[in-house]
């Protein structure tokens, strides 16, 4: 598949996610409005930054961060959190104690997205912009190591986008 085409499946597949998920959440007929969208915007001066565990099933911090021109998304992580690295400050070695796991079948490491998709680089390379949302998630890789993208993330990729350009 061409890149377009694998951003437009990977949507629908985020968009149907996250409407079964509302629609466990309420009692009411599934409406998707207008304003669903626009409510979860942080707001324009902010980043949100999440770091979670497990796909996001434990929250271990959750904090808006002023926006600053040319802040990276590691910039964001250390302002809020005790952060170790290791590869020249490039790879995530632990945040606020929770350290990655190598050992007998265990992997684990964090991996961070940001408005749900997840960049094939650093956190240290990633300039973050107003209202977008950073993901900082701890949890098992032995099955696939890159995930392109992150259900709980949604609606994020339909309202921010990723690196600054946003799809119909």
């Amino acid at each position: 598949m061409k890149r377009p085409e694998i951003f437009l499946v990977l949507f629908a597949i985020i968009l149907v996610f996250g409407c079964i998920q509302q629609s466990k959440n309420s009692s009411s007929a599934l409406v998707v409005q207008e304003n669903t969208l626009e409510s979860s915007k942080t707001p324009a001066k902010t980043i949100q930054l999440v770091v979670s565990k497990d796909f996001g099933k434990e929250i271990l911090l959750e904090e808006s961060i002023e926006a600053k021109d040319g802040m990276s998304a590691m910039d964001a992580l250390k302002r809020k959190a005790a952060v170790e690295t290791s590869f020249g400050g490039n790879f995530i070695q632990s945040i606020n104690g929770a350290k990655s796991e190598f050992s007998s079948g265990t992997k684990k490491d964090w991996f961070f997205f940001v408005n749900g998709f997840s960049p094939n680089f650093s956190a240290n390379n990633y300039i973050l912009k107003a209202g977008d949302k950073l993901q900082f998630d701890f949890h098992d890789w032995s099955y696939q190591l890159h995930i392109p993208a992150f259900v709980g993330g949604f609606p994020e990729p339909l309202v921010n986008g990723f690196q600054g350009k946003t799809f119909p």
